[in-house]
C-alpha cells in the first residue's frame, strides 16, 4: 500500500490520504477485542474534556447573573454549557437542542426552535448530562437520542411521546438511513459478543451486526450518507484511527484517511454544500500538545484539505450546508448558549444569537432554582 502524497497541511496534522488501501479486519478492531473502539485512553480524555466542565459548571452556576447592573463573575475555571447536542432538521425548519438546567422556558431537558429564532419548545425530558446524539429522522417527525440508560430513545416531536428501541444497551450514535428504515449506531463492548457497528430495523425490530468479510466492523461516530449507499465511520485501534465507508450490506470498505500514531479523530459528519459543489466528510483532529485542524475529505477519498473553519464537537450544519449552529458565550453572562452562522464567515460579521438562558421563577418548574437576586 502506497499513501498518497500528502500536502504539508495533512502532514503536519498526522494524516495519510491512502488511494485503494486494502482492508484487514484486524484494522477495524478484530472481533476478539471491541475494546479496540475505545481505548482507556479516550476515556480519560472524555473525563476531562468533558466530565469535569459540567461537574464544574454545575457548581459555578449559581454565581452567574443575568442581570446587567450586578458584579460578573471572575476567574471562573469552566463556562457553564446551557445549551448543547443540537441537530438541525432535514428540511431546515428545526433546530433541535439539550438544555442542561432548568430555565425560563421550561425545565432541563430536549427543546426544539426555529433557526430564524422565537421562544424554545420543550419535548422531552433531560439534564446537564443527558440526552445525548441527537438525530432527526428523515421525515422530521421523530427525533433519536440516547438517554440517561443509554438506551436507543425516540421522541415525537409533536406530542413528546417518548419510546425506547428493545435492544441491549449501551447505545451510543445513532443515525437514520435516508429511507427511514434504518438505524445505524454504536454499540460499546457490553455484552462483547454484540459489540460493534449495527442496524437497526424500527418497524421490524430486526437488529443486526455489521460485518465484513465475515468480521465485525468497529467504530465510532457511524453515520449515512444522503443517498443511503454509505456508512462513514472512524475506525482503528488504541494508537491510530481513520475515516472509512462501508456498504451497509458490509461490502465495498474503504479506508479514506489514516492518521499518525496517537493522532485521533473526532465528531464526524457529512457535509453537503451544493453551492460549491462540496460532498464529502469533515472530522476533528486531536493532535498531541496542540490543538488540532477541523479537516475535509471528499467522499470519493481525495481532496483532503483543512476546512474552511474549525468546529468543536456539538457545531452542526445546515441541510444546504450554508450556515452551522454553534456553541458560544452569551455576551451578557458567558453561558455558552446556541448561535447561527454563516459556514465560511470567519470575521463572525454573520453570527447571531439563537438562544439565551435566564432563570426559572421563584418555585420554578423543579422548586425554587436559582432565583433572580
Amino acid at each position: 500500500m502506497q499513501p498518497c502524497r500528502a500536502t504539508p497541511c495533512t502532514a503536519a496534522a498526522g494524516l495519510h490520504l491512502d488511494c485503494d488501501h486494502p482492508v484487514s479486519g484486524q484494522e477495524f478492531g478484530h472481533a476478539d477485542h471491541p475494546a479496540h473502539s475505545l481505548s482507556s485512553r479516550r476515556k480519560a480524555r472524555w473525563f476531562v474534556k468533558t466530565g469535569l466542565p459540567c461537574i464544574g459548571a454545575a457548581a459555578l452556576l449559581a454565581a452567574c447573573s443575568k442581570h446587567p447592573t450586578e458584579p460578573r463573575p471572575v476567574g471562573v475555571l469552566f463556562v457553564p454549557t446551557m445549551d448543547s447536542q443540537q441537530a438541525w432538521s432535514h428540511d431546515g425548519a428545526l433546530i433541535a437542542f439539550r438544555r442542561s438546567f432548568d430555565s425560563s422556558d421550561g425545565p432541563a431537558g430536549v427543546y426544539v426552535i426555529s433557526p430564524s429564532g422565537g421562544r424554545p419548545r420543550f419535548i422531552a425530558p433531560g439534564s446537564v448530562f443527558w440526552p445525548v446524539d441527537l438525530s432527526f429522522s428523515p421525515d422530521d417527525r421523530t427525533i433519536t437520542m440516547v438517554d440517561d440508560q443509554s438506551r436507543l430513545t425516540f421522541v415525537d416531536v409533536a406530542t413528546g411521546t417518548l419510546s425506547h428501541a428493545p435492544i441491549p444497551t449501551p447505545v451510543r450514535f445513532p443515525d437514520w438511513a435516508p429511507d427511514g428504515t434504518t438505524i445505524v449506531y454504536q454499540r460499546l463492548g457490553f455484552p462483547a459478543e454484540s459489540a460493534g457497528i449495527r442496524l437497526y430495523e424500527p418497524s421490524s425490530g430486526l437488529d443486526r451486526q455489521l460485518r465484513h468479510k465475515g468480521t465485525r466492523v468497529f467504530g465510532r461516530f457511524p453515520c449515512w450518507s444522503r443517498d443511503g449507499t454509505e456508512i462513514a465511520f472512524i475506525g482503528g485501534d488504541s494508537l491510530t484511527t481513520n475515516i472509512s465507508t462501508i456498504r451497509p450490506d458490509g461490502s465495498t470498505l474503504r479506508m479514506l484517511v489514516r492518521s499518525d500514531e496517537l493522532v485521533f479523530f473526532n465528531h464526524l459528519q457529512w457535509f453537503h454544500r451544493a453551492s460549491m459543489g462540496m460532498v464529502g466528510l469533515v472530522f476533528e483532529v486531536e493532535v498531541p500538545r496542540r490543538p488540532g485542524p477541523t479537516m475535509f475529505v471528499s467522499r470519493d477519498g481525495a481532496g483532503l484539505r483543512e476546512f474552511a473553519r474549525r468546529l468543536l464537537p456539538h457545531d452542526t450544519f445546515s441541510p444546504d450546508g450554508e450556515a452551522v449552529v454553534l456553541n458560544a458565550a452569551d455576551p451578557t453572562d458567558s453561558l455558552e448558549v446556541l448561535f447561527v452562522e454563516r459556514i465560511d464567515d470567519i470575521s463572525r460579521a454573520t453570527r447571531w444569537q439563537l438562544t439565551s438562558w435566564d432563570p426559572p421563577l421563584q418555585g420554578g418548574t423543579q422548586g425554587q432554582v436559582w432565583p433572580r437576586r
